[in-house]
C-alpha cells in the first residue's frame, strides 16, 4: 500500500483525478482517506463530502474512507449516520486498526462498514507464536464469514503473508511491500515502473482526511 500522509481530502481527490487523467490508474483503482474524530463529528461532512466528488468529477470512483475504533466509540450515533450516508454515496467504509479500541464483531454489525483492516500489533509476534498464529486466523476467518473484506497491516515477511493468505484475508499491507510513500514517490516507483501499462487496483493509497 502506498501511503500519502498529509494529505487533505479534497487534495487527496485532485491527486487521484490527475493520476487518472494522465493515464496512470484506471477506474479500478482505489484510493482510500483516513477520517478524523473532528471531522466525523462535523454535521456538514456528508455533503461536503459530496461536494468535493461532484468538484472533482470523481462521480465513478472507487473511494474508501477509514475510520479508527477509538473514533466511532466516542461518538456511535453521529459517526454511524455520517458513514451511512458516505456509503449510500458509493464510497467503501473501512474499520483501520481493529483490535486496538473496544469493538466486537456483534458491534460490527450496527455500523455500514465492508472493510475490516487487522492492526500490525497482531503480526508482531507472527509466526513465531502459536497463540497468535491461531488468534489472527480466527479473526480473519470470523470477519470473512460476517462477509467483510479483510486487510491485514503490518506485514514484513513471506511466512507472515502466507499465513495470511491461507484463511482468506484479501489484502496484505507491511514492508514486505512497500515501505510508506508520499505521492511523488508512488508515481517513480510503482505508477512509473511500466509506462505502457495501466495500473490496475493495488493497495489504496491513504490520505489523511
Amino acid at each position: 500500500m502506498a501511503i500519502i500522509d498529509g494529505y487533505t481530502r479534497q487534495a487527496s481527490l485532485r491527486q487521484l483525478r490527475a493520476w487518472r487523467e494522465e493515464g496512470r490508474v484506471d477506474k479500478s483503482f482505489q484510493m482510500a482517506i483516513n477520517i478524523s474524530a473532528s471531522t466525523l463529528r462535523d454535521r456538514s461532512f456528508p455533503d461536503a463530502f459530496r461536494r468535493d466528488l461532484e468538484y472533482t468529477d470523481l462521480d465513478d470512483v472507487r473511494l474508501s474512507v477509514e475510520v479508527t475504533e477509538n473514533i466511532l466509540v466516542a461518538d456511535f450515533t453521529n459517526a454511524a449516520a455520517a458513514l451511512t450516508q458516505l456509503r449510500e454515496m458509493g464510497v467503501i467504509i473501512a474499520l483501520d486498526d481493529f483490535g486496538t479500541g473496544y469493538s466486537s464483531m456483534s458491534y460490527l454489525r450496527q455500523l455500514p462498514i465492508s472493510v475490516l483492516k487487522i492492526d500490525k500489533s497482531f503480526m508482531q509476534q507472527v509466526p513465531q507464536s502459536p497463540e497468535d498464529v491461531r488468534l489472527l486466523r480466527s479473526i480473519i476467518t470470523l470477519a470473512k464469514s460476517l462477509d467483510l473484506e479483510v486487510i491485514v497491516e503490518g506485514v514484513e515477511t513471506l511466512a507472515q503473508m502466507q499465513l495470511c493468505q491461507a484463511p482468506g484475508a484479501d489484502i496484505l499491507q507491511g514492508y514486505y511491500f512497500s515501505k510508506p510513500l508520499i505521492a511523488s514517490e508512488f508515481e517513480y516507483s510503482l505508477l512509473a515502473a511500466d509506462s505502457n501499462r495501466t495500473i490496475r487496483s493495488s493497495h489504496p493509497a491513504n490520505a489523511e482526511g
